[in-house]
């Protein structure tokens, strides 16, 4: 089959059970769907799973309470978050959060590391980058996106690479405005 768009995205990669992305042959794919992870798999870390529970997990499960609650469209969970940001040092449940809200919110985790984004060439990471949110966005299944060591993608010390981190981070704010509700 031929490609889902012009981003280059595998017509098939979409039909896949996924839950992650890989890069093969430069492009990213589809991963298939790791085991599910629960929120009683996480210990701890009370206050990190309230706030996703209330701001990715209840606007999915529960779209018209949100609704009342918060006002907005029931499908885009109201005035809630669309994009959220988890931080600390490596080690500390982050990216076993994501898989938790991921499942208990019933969506799918696209999750990805710094280095499947970082390309050597002019553009090269804006492209990945937008790649990686198109994925979502034509996924027949409500996605989140997740990106492990995202402050390497913005960490360079050189002058060189501190435009191209400038351009990147250009590049996500306006995918993520583009995407929110």
């Amino acid at each position: 089959r031929g490609t889902a768009d012009a981003t280059g995205v595998p017509a098939r990669a979409l039909e896949l059970s996924m839950a992650g992305s890989r890069q093969k042959g430069g492009s990213l794919v589809l991963a298939p769907k790791p085991q599910a992870v629960h929120w009683s798999d996480v210990f701890g870390l009370e206050d990190a799973k309230q706030a996703l529970m209330e701001s990715l997990v209840w606007p999915r499960r529960f779209p018209e309470l949100v609704r009342q609650v918060f006002g907005g469209p029931a499908s885009k969970g109201g005035g809630l978050a669309s994009c959220v940001l988890l931080h600390g040092p490596p080690g500390t449940g982050k990216t076993l959060l994501a898989r938790a809200a991921a499942t208990e919110s019933g969506a799918r985790l696209i999750e990805l590391r710094a280095s499947d984004i970082i390309r050597a060439e002019v553009g090269g990471s804006e492209r990945a980058l937008a790649s990686a949110f198109q994925l979502a966005r034509v996924s027949r299944e409500p996605c989140f996106l997740f990106i492990d060591e995202f402050q390497s993608m913005f960490s360079r010390r050189d002058s060189a690479s501190s435009s191209g981190g400038s351009k990147l981070a250009a590049e996500l704010l306006q995918l993520m405005e583009l995407h929110s509700p």
